[in-house]
């Protein structure tokens, strides 16, 4: 990793910001909701258990495949909000944890 988009001052939730290499200044960071690693856990446990219910819901093509297949798109949007680093508020570099 660069050593000019470590993210200082983040150590502790109550840090007040952080070093941007880019504004080269002490600025504010947009950090994601510390939730989405959970609702990606929880979208693995969601996904087992269609699996494990796939006999008895195949009997149902009406109402649970199309469930199914919402809970299978809304992957996307969660495996990206769970994914994301915390960003300069500034100029929206990605600061990394060092």
């Amino acid at each position: 990793m660069d050593e000019a988009t470590v993210l200082r001052g983040a150590e502790s939730p109550l840090a007040d910001g952080a070093h941007c290499p880019r504004c080269d200044d002490h600025v504010p960071v947009i950090r994601p909701w510390a939730g989405w690693p959970w609702v990606r856990g929880a979208w693995f446990t969601v996904m087992g258990t269609f699996l494990l219910f796939f006999p008895f819901m195949a009997a149902d093509y009406v109402c649970m495949m199309p469930t199914l297949m919402m809970v299978m798109f809304a992957a996307g949007p969660i495996f990206h909000f769970a994914g994301e680093k915390p960003t300069c508020r500034r100029c929206r570099l990605e600061l990394v944890r060092s």
